[in-house]
């Protein structure tokens, strides 16, 4: 549930949330073996490339910057100068909070996930020069893994951006570029060590972020 006084507006440029066919690309609505995405080394994560059909996700990326340029964000306590607000957008907001995506999450990280009654999609937006994330573990957190879905219109190598996975023996083991499109999601524990590179001159790096229960079968 979304919180009272949220000021809501509609997109009606975006396909109605009723069936993953009407966003997600032919791929993914018609793969037999979703658990295939989900990696346990070297800890749980997975990587969603090119989750939306390519026209739905021009929309989005173009209804969440106008989100960034009209609502006020607020700013995070680090020095990376990271700002935030609600997703405020239907119906991306129905989708990505609705029913139909949830089972589809769910299939791909092999149980049942729910979102924290207190939580919101969040739109993050960090524009470069900014410095990167120290590796950290997360854990400890009321949540069992979030999901961040790059809503920038494009990314090029070279600016930076990318999420450091590291091992039990904290040596870096994957690389994950912030590409157009991609769903990332990763499990938080003692065993999350991760990190954030730094982002080069100009790149403007802008995401869904939500937060996930998850619940055996």
């Amino acid at each position: 549930m979304m919180a009272e006084g949220l000021d809501i507006r509609i997109d009606e440029r975006l396909p109605r949330a009723g069936s993953l066919s009407n966003w997600l690309s032919s791929a993914y609505v018609q793969q037999t073996n979703p658990d295939e995405h989900l990696a346990r080394v070297p800890f749980e994560h997975f990587v969603l490339p090119e989750l939306l059909r390519s026209e739905v996700f021009s929309i989005l990326a173009e209804t969440c910057l106008e989100e960034c340029q009209r609502t006020p964000l607020t700013t995070d306590h680090d020095e990376r100068g990271l700002r935030y607000a609600p997703l405020l957008r239907r119906p991306a907001i129905d989708f990505f909070c609705g029913t139909i995506f949830r089972r589809f999450l769910g299939s791909v990280v092999c149980g049942r996930v729910a979102r924290p009654s207190d939580s919101v999609p969040q739109l993050r937006r960090l524009i470069g020069p900014a410095p990167g994330m120290r590796p950290h573990t997360d854990s400890g957190v009321s949540f069992s893994f979030a999901t961040f879905f790059f809503v920038h219109r494009s990314w090029n190598d070279g600016q930076g951006g990318e999420t450091v996975l590291f091992d039990s023996d904290v040596r870096e083991f994957k690389r994950i570029p912030p590409r157009a499109n991609t769903l990332y999601g990763m499990f938080l524990s003692s065993k999350s060590l991760h990190a954030v590179s730094q982002l080069a001159d100009n790149a403007d790096r802008i995401l869904i972020y939500q937060e996930w229960m998850r619940f055996p079968e």
